[in-house]
């Protein structure tokens, strides 16, 4: 199992051949020597809240902890 904990996040809502599905975007806010990056997980199989950290149980196995806070978008995800 993978855990990530991106610095920003959305819920995507996702609709294909009449079937909807969730992911998570996540993104990372880069320094001098790490340019920022994006992640979109496989699909969000179940959540749960943790105090203000909402964790993503996706259909691979990873695990997004995602900070209340730190919902919506920067230039890394936008």
């Amino acid at each position: 199992m993978t855990e990530y904990t991106p610095d920003s996040w959305v819920v995507i809502k996702m609709t294909h051949n009449d079937k909807t599905f969730y992911k998570v975007l996540g993104g990372w806010s880069g320094g001098y020597l790490n340019g920022t990056s994006w992640r979109l997980n496989s699909g969000i199989d179940r959540v749960e809240l943790e105090d203000d950290v909402y964790k993503f149980y996706g259909s691979s196995g990873s695990v997004y902890s995602c900070h209340k806070e730190n919902y919506g978008l920067r230039a890394s995800t936008a």
